[in-house]
């Protein structure tokens, strides 16, 4: 049961995080891909850099 478990949260953190690159790639220059880091780490409640995400 904790498998199944953990398998859906995963599926689920998979999907947000692939919304959150789209919205990033969305971003027409520097400054708006700034603005929306920004904007994802205040939804997030942490730092964008901090969180594993300087791929």
């Amino acid at each position: 049961m904790v498998h199944v478990h953990n398998f859906f949260a995963q599926g689920v953190e998979e999907r947000q995080r692939e919304e959150e690159d789209a919205d990033l790639a969305e971003a027409t220059d520097r400054y708006d891909l700034e603005f929306r880091m920004r904007k994802q780490d205040r939804l997030r409640g942490g730092s964008y850099w901090s969180n594993g995400n300087n791929r």
